[in-house]
């Protein structure tokens, strides 16, 4: 079970690389369009900016869930440099269950504004806030599943090293 979580996981964050690697892109294109139709032709592009700031709210998001499965995300680590053994193991399923649990009330509440914000569109572009605003769910989504697979190896370290009584 482990070993399909894990596939499922890296596939996952595949995906979510070359996103993040797209919208990168899309915001340096759309940064240095906005530049240079104000710095050369003297008249800036309209939506250069809230499209680079759309792309840049999914791409914050996506990155979220690719730090909590590869461990880089920022974290206060005082309590877990002070714990031995099991004790470090059950703080972090401790830490990743709470990881969850906030995922879970953000992809809640975030469905809740979606249906909020569906009328809405954004003022230059004009595309629906629904794609923008659905980043949070979908991110949150993936960081649960991340969350999970990071409880099962914390679960799996734990039995392979005998720590479980």
């Amino acid at each position: 079970m482990q070993q399909q979580i894990r596939k499922i996981v890296q596939g996952m964050n595949r995906v979510l690389e070359g996103i993040c690697v797209v919208l990168l892109a899309c915001i340096v294109v759309a940064a240095v369009l906005q530049v240079f139709t104000r710095k050369v032709m003297g008249n800036s592009m309209v939506g250069t900016e809230e499209f680079a700031r759309y792309c840049f709210i999914w791409m914050s998001c996506m990155g979220a869930s690719l730090c909590l499965t590869n461990g880089s995300h920022a974290s206060v680590s005082i309590v877990k440099d002070r714990l031995k053994g099991k004790g470090r193991h059950w703080h972090g399923i401790f830490c990743h269950l709470i990881v969850m649990i906030v995922c879970y009330v953000m992809i809640r509440y975030g469905w809740e504004l979606l249906g909020i914000v569906s009328r809405q569109s954004s003022p230059t572009i004009g595309i629906p806030m629904n794609y923008v605003y659905g980043a949070l769910p979908i991110s949150c989504v993936c960081m649960m599943i991340s969350a999970l697979a990071r409880i099962i190896e914390e679960i799996a370290s734990i039995r392979d090293k005998g720590v479980i009584e």
